[in-house]
């Protein structure tokens, strides 16, 4: 449906006569057009269950909630796309607006184009939304289900994110370390004998893992895989764990990260 013909929207008008003028010039272009005159019944007909593409909020509303209350209580129950139809024009009424949705704001007076158009791009941009977040919830499930250990790691060498298998490997939660570098969470003996000083102390220089990790963030791109021995320390017993491992350039919010992959040889 890349035009959106046969989308279903919701016009809420408080004048009767404004709001079947609206339906009707919308039913022009194939949308499927229900209309309501107050904010209380915009939030029970969505309550019903109707499944809206959009809804067309006017501001005022008469004696009862106004259209941006009403939103408020709508989105705080679906995700809709509403986008704000109003007369006013004065900067405050935009921004208040803008603190509820980023869907737009159509003045009145607009011809019948701009408002096309504002719709098409609400809807757009609530597609949009959905795709990204579908997306991004195939990537966490990719990231959580695979077999290997990974990590996402800052220039300064804190982990941002650990996966299951990496959390199972270190026996604990990034949440129970955060902050921490790579040894500190993985339970390296080194980095439980110098807290925090994972990556500074001299014994680190010599830590292929450590060298892996400042090689990408210096620029050299990908670090072939290694294999190394971490001294983990479990409680009080310590374990050597036999890992392969690869650390790969991973940019975090613009800047210089690491990805860090890595197994177990021993399982």
């Amino acid at each position: 449906m890349t035009d959106f013909s046969g989308a279903r929207l919701l016009v809420v008008e408080d004048q009767a006569i404004l709001a079947l003028a609206h339906k009707a010039l919308l039913e022009k272009v194939a949308y499927t057009v229900e209309v309501v005159l107050t904010g209380e019944a915009a939030i029970e007909k969505v309550r019903e269950g109707v499944n809206f593409d959009l809804i067309l909020m006017d501001i005022n509303l008469g004696s009862g909630i106004d259209g941006t209350q009403a939103a408020r209580h709508i989105i705080g129950e679906q995700d809709i796309p509403i986008l704000f139809l109003s007369s006013h024009t004065e900067p405050e009424y935009v921004a208040k607006t803008e603190a509820i949705t980023n869907y737009g704001y159509v003045v009145k007076s607009s011809s019948p184009t701009v408002l096309y158009a504002s719709i098409k791009m609400a809807l757009r941009l609530h597609r949009a939304k959905i795709q990204l977040r579908e997306r991004n919830h195939l990537l966490q499930n990719l990231f959580n289900q695979s077999p290997i250990g990974i990590m996402a790691i800052d220039e300064k060498l804190y982990i941002v994110q650990a996966n299951k298998v990496a959390e199972e490997f270190a026996q604990r939660t990034l949440a129970e370390v955060t902050p921490a570098r790579c040894g500190d969470f993985l339970g390296c003996l080194n980095a439980s004998q110098n807290p925090g000083l994972c990556g500074e102390t001299p014994q680190c220089a010599t830590c292929g893992l450590n060298l892996q990790i400042r090689g990408v963030l210096a620029g050299k791109g990908p670090q072939d895989l290694e294999l190394g021995v971490l001294e983990q320390l479990t409680g009080v017993e310590v374990r050597h764990r036999t890992i392969r491992y690869k650390a790969t350039p991973l940019p975090i919010e613009g800047r210089p990260g690491v990805l860090l992959t890595f197994y177990d040889l021993e399982t």
